[in-house]
């Protein structure tokens, strides 16, 4: 019989030993294992942070945002009643992004082609899930609006926060 033994970048064969355990220092095998993992995830986050982060042009301007929780019910879906001023001549996007501050809960953040107007009619865009604090209590909700141009850089930023319900 053969006995393999393993060392780290060698491999030696002894004749007539009778095959045992390969001994490899745990170590070592743990730190080229995740090395081997490692790396490969290292390099997706950095991608993934250079191609998601927005580039905010220098001159960006400060936009005014305001919101209303008028008509709107608990657990709605979609964006409240909004106005947004001072929307520069270049904004081809408005992206509105929607957070519970007392929460922590992300609402979620939709993107608008922006056909000119600074309003946003009360229940669009479905895809920010609308406040839903727990009963005898409020969220303080902020909402952020981004304003893009074609080249996705930010050209204006502006956000507004308010209790829902509504507190006196």
């Amino acid at each position: 019989m053969r006995q393999t033994i393993f060392r780290p970048r060698e491999v030696i064969h002894r004749p007539g030993a009778a095959l045992a355990r390969p001994q490899i220092p745990c170590a070592s095998l743990f730190r080229e294992t995740v090395m081997k993992q490692a790396i490969p995830l290292i390099f997706a986050i950095i991608c993934i942070l250079l191609y998601s982060c927005e580039k905010k042009d220098p001159g960006a301007v400060a936009l005014s945002v305001n919101f209303t929780w008028e008509d709107y019910a608990p657990c709605d879906m979609g964006l409240p009643q909004m106005t947004i001023g001072g929307i520069p001549a270049n904004t081809k996007f408005l992206k509105v992004r929607m957070y519970d501050h007392e929460f922590g809960f992300d609402h979620g953040e939709v993107k608008i082609k922006y056909a000119g107007s600074g309003t946003i009619t009360r229940g669009s865009y479905k895809e920010i899930t609308g406040p839903c604090p727990p009963p005898n209590s409020s969220g303080r909700y902020k909402i952020t609006v981004k304003a893009l141009d074609a080249n996705n850089m930010v050209v204006g930023m502006g956000s507004k926060e308010r209790y829902f319900p509504v507190t006196e």
